[in-house]
């Protein structure tokens, strides 16, 4: 019986476009499940989010510059407790000036990752799975 070597072959395809095809659908998953967790004021930041694949990681987020404030919270209210202690007032432009003492997280992304992760372990471990099977069934080496 001949043997037939194809992890060479397999490693290459695992590296390359499979992977990126794994990721992209699971960083898709995120976002479409994060988008509706966003509280909406202008649209802005629903907008905003995306994802991009480089290499063997995803990412999944946005680059307005509030974002985080929204995600984790401010002053008195943020998580982990690390926000301003004490009062203090900004100008809004459609408002005048606002006295705040922070505001609480309404946390959009990590949910939409925590709540995923099932379908994101699905979607790659059929990507790969259908990899394994096609290398397998080509034969050779």
């Amino acid at each position: 019986m001949k043997e037939y070597n194809n992890i060479p072959k397999l490693q290459k395809a695992m590296k390359g476009e499979v992977t990126r095809l794994a990721l992209t659908e699971a960083a898709l998953i995120v976002e479409s499940a994060a988008k509706p967790l966003v509280p909406v004021d202008t649209g802005n930041l629903r907008g905003s989010i995306t994802h991009r694949v480089d290499g063997d990681e995803a990412k999944i987020g946005t680059n307005v510059e509030y974002a985080p404030y929204i995600e984790y919270g401010t002053g008195r209210y943020a998580e982990g407790g690390g926000g301003r202690k004490t009062p203090w007032a900004y100008e809004h432009p459609k408002y005048g000036w606002i006295w705040t003492a922070g505001m609480s997280p309404q946390p959009y992304l990590r949910p939409a990752l925590d709540n995923n992760i099932e379908a994101i372990k699905k979607v790659i471990k059929e990507k790969y799975k259908v990899e394994i099977y096609k290398v397998a069934q080509e034969g050779g080496g």
